[in-house]
């Protein structure tokens, strides 16, 4: 029989050695959907409503009768794809991709504001099969992929949940678009995330996606955030350990800057058993849009 060491709480706590001045994230472009024309929508075809985008303060999906609790409140985009309730295998499109694009470009430039920004917006609903993808462009035409909601579980028998209502989306531009940024379009983007099953109808059912408020804010002068994180002994995350094989276990941080200023003297630190053990890694220095890697070593 092993003597384990068991019920180890480790907790990851970003800090910032030294005198933390920010400034407010300034507002430079923003829409609540008031006025649809400052939108374009693509449907595949299909008449909106029930299939595609539409904007309106009213649901027009099977899922959320009641769309988003945003801030604004009053209209906002709203994305369907039939009902997969109604009739046997559902009323849902295939082969479709549906895309709202603003109308005119954004001159972030003449706003104020250069690459340090961030497209924000509010957002519900839940994933199944979908790709829902939020893209930017700097012509018009070709646009390029800068978040997803990929990351949300999937809502199913198995499990899962919905998003919150309403989750605030935040997407750092810095690093994809020119100095100077004089023409921006947004576009938030959905199809199947199983295109080599697109003659199966399941692959095009949807919750449904409903997005308010989107804004362009500046980025803060310093602003950290954790982009992963791992601990484990020879990369395996023990949980108890016998005490006859006890080895030091790592803790690892990836720390990105997305703030306008290089940020210096950061490390994390590990807190184990409520201050039982606490650990800090070796300081550094993280330069703008640049990220590094901080450990710090724990032994039971």
């Amino acid at each position: 029989m092993c003597n384990f060491i068991s019920n180890i709480r480790f907790i990851f706590l970003l800090c910032l050695f030294f005198p933390f001045i920010g400034n407010s994230q300034t507002v430079l472009w923003q829409n609540d959907f008031s006025n649809p024309a400052s939108w374009t929508i693509d449907n595949s075809g299909q008449g909106g409503g029930q299939y595609g985008w539409s904007i309106d303060e009213f649901s027009d999906g099977w899922w959320a009768p009641a769309g988003i609790a945003s801030t604004s409140g009053g209209n906002f985009a709203e994305l369907s794809n039939g009902d997969p309730t109604a009739g046997g295998f559902g009323t849902q499109a295939l082969d479709v991709i549906y895309t709202m694009t603003t109308s005119a470009p954004i001159n972030i430039s003449a706003l104020g504001g250069n690459n340090f920004v961030s497209l924000q917006f509010q957002q519900y609903g839940a994933r199944f099969n979908d790709l829902q993808e939020i893209q930017v462009s700097t012509d018009g035409v070709n646009f390029i992929d800068v978040g997803s909601n990929s990351y949300h579980t999937i809502l199913n028998s198995s499990g899962g949940s919905p998003y919150p209502n309403p989750e605030t989306v935040n997407i750092n531009l810095s690093q994809v678009l020119p100095v100077n940024p004089t023409a921006v379009w947004i576009r938030f983007s959905w199809t199947t995330e199983y295109p080599g099953q697109a003659s199966n109808p399941n692959v095009w059912i949807t919750y449904g996606w409903y997005i308010d408020d989107v804004k362009i804010i500046a980025n803060p002068n310093y602003d950290l955030s954790i982009e992963n994180e791992s601990w484990g002994t020879n990369g395996l995350n023990y949980y108890q350990i016998p005490k006859s094989q006890v080895q030091p276990i790592s803790f690892n941080a990836k720390i990105q800057n997305e703030g306008q200023q290089a940020m210096t003297n950061v490390a994390f630190q590990i807190n184990v058993n409520a201050g039982g053990y606490i650990g800090t890694s070796p300081s550094t220095i993280i330069p703008v849009l640049s990220s590094d890697s901080l450990w710090a070593v724990y032994t039971p």
